[in-house]
């Protein structure tokens, strides 16, 4: 069955119209918050967590990937999941440090699919944590690093 041009031509256009309007109908609010201790000890794994908090009034399937500082010599860590609209996931995993020193957790980055499942976004990223190691474990001050950064 051969379909004349201008269904051809409805279908593309119903198409893009339907990409355009889950770009703008999906306004996601998030927030990114990693949560580490204040110093660690040399070649003990330390806990992070990882709290994406979804302030919008829908659900979202997201990946998050966050980067760990260059002295524990791991990837990447990647993490999927869906955010209950107006609520939180929270993701954990342990670094082990193998130097001495202050270094700085990487960026976090957020990629969310829009409600109608059509798009891809990409949103801001968590800016770098500071993060201590030395020899001992001695904790001073509060004992979790709390970094936050509001997307939109």
């Amino acid at each position: 069955m051969v379909f004349p041009r201008w269904v051809a031509a409805a279908a593309v256009g119903l198409a893009v119209a339907l990409l355009i309007l889950d770009i703008f109908i999906t306004k996601a609010r998030l927030e990114i918050r990693r949560e580490i201790p204040i110093r660690s000890e040399l070649g003990k794994p330390a806990g992070v967590a990882l709290f994406i908090i979804n302030k919008s009034p829908f659900p979202l399937k997201i990946t998050a990937e966050d980067c760990p500082p260059d002295i524990v010599n791991q990837e990447p860590r990647r993490f999927f999941g869906k955010v209950p609209a107006a609520g939180e996931i929270r993701f954990d995993y342990s670094i082990v440090p193998m130097r001495r020193g202050t270094f700085d957790f990487g960026e976090t980055y957020i990629r969310y699919i829009c409600r109608l499942g059509l798009v891809r976004k990409k949103s801001s990223s968590l800016n770098r944590t500071p993060y201590a190691c030395s020899r001992t474990s001695t904790i001073s001050g509060n004992s979790n690093c709390t970094a936050a950064r509001r997307t939109s």
